[in-house]
């Protein structure tokens, strides 16, 4: 009863807010009815622009609250920005992040994306699904996409590389991988070709602690992006 009631409150406050971040951190005993009534309030932020959801080790989360969640962002007309981060949350898995990515493909406003995928279940279903909204997001200027001990594959970062290259009014990009232990030099190779295409007046690119990576990815990828007019940042971290 109190969780409804806080979230009726707050919905009031909703209709005026610009910018808003919510930050499910270290919850460890979150349960799924406060998610469903969270997700209920978000039709309330008719004037948002700015939106950051943020779920770290949350263990009780489950795919079905990130179904409830997703299914309100499409209501969000005004929304340009959106941030999403999950680290930690064992239980979500690809379906889970399908869910969100179908959703967040109906966003036609939005010009600014970060998702930060710390997910051990991801796999490349799941990157197909963001690889997918991607193509419906056809004025998005800003991506950031950061993935970490995930079991994705070369085939996944072929997918995700493929739509990215498609992102014609791409101004920023920032791509990080992390601990992948499936992916290798072909996905350095295939991600320089495909961001090549582009009119890009920032980049960063950060790959650490992916074992199957070697110099030889390193100067095939950077071979390809030397095409590229402008370029901030080229980031190697070991």
């Amino acid at each position: 009863a109190n969780n409804r009631f806080d979230f009726r409150i707050i919905s009031k406050l909703l209709h005026v807010i610009r910018n808003f971040e919510i930050n499910f951190e270290w919850c460890r005993q979150l349960d799924s009815t406060v998610l469903k009534h969270f997700g209920k309030s978000l039709p309330y932020l008719t004037t948002v622009k700015s939106l950051a959801l943020k779920f770290s080790d949350t263990p009780e989360m489950r795919n079905k609250d990130i179904k409830n969640i997703a299914s309100n962002i499409s209501n969000l007309k005004k929304l340009e920005n959106l941030s999403i981060r999950f680290k930690e949350c064992r239980e979500i898995t690809n379906k889970g992040v399908s869910f969100l990515f179908n959703e967040i493909a109906t966003v036609k406003n939005l010009i600014s994306l970060k998702a930060t995928l710390n997910m051990e279940n991801l796999k490349d279903s799941g990157i197909t699904s963001v690889s997918n909204a991607l193509t419906h997001l056809e004025g998005l200027q800003r991506l950031s996409i950061s993935l970490a001990h995930s079991q994705v594959t070369d085939e996944g970062l072929n997918c995700l590389s493929l739509s990215i290259g498609e992102l014609k009014n791409l101004k920023s990009l920032n791509f990080s991988l992390t601990n992948l232990e499936n992916i290798s030099d072909k996905s350095l190779e295939i991600i320089g070709t495909k961001i090549s295409n582009l009119d890009l007046h920032n980049l960063k690119l950060k790959v650490t602690s992916c074992e199957k990576i070697t110099d030889a990815g390193y100067q095939s990828m950077t071979n390809n992006l030397r095409l590229i007019p402008s370029l901030q940042k080229i980031g190697r971290a070991s």
